[in-house]
């Protein structure tokens, strides 16, 4: 589970980190830095500019914390490219 609230005309800085999911196996500044690669990745092949302000995921969903790069690719791939999310009932 990734929640991101990103923002597009911001100064940078550290993105606020919220385990919201007790405690477990993965490591927080793992899953951070996952997700601030795959927003810059993003970045660079959109041509846009997003930045995490603000990230939520649970420490005891599974490992291993580099598919969170994946996720956060693909949450600004969709904004980027206008395409619908899901939504979760």
């Amino acid at each position: 589970m990734l929640s991101l609230r990103l923002v597009t005309a911001a100064e940078p800085s550290a993105p606020i980190l919220e385990n919201i999911g007790g405690k477990g196996a993965l490591d927080g500044s793992a899953v951070e830095y996952a997700a601030l690669e795959g927003v810059a990745e993003a970045n660079l092949r959109f041509g846009v500019s997003y930045e995490i302000a603000a990230l939520q995921y649970c420490e005891d969903d599974s490992p291993p914390e580099s598919i969170y790069r994946f996720f956060a690719f693909s949450i600004v791939e969709r904004l980027a490219t206008n395409q619908k999310f899901p939504a979760v009932e």
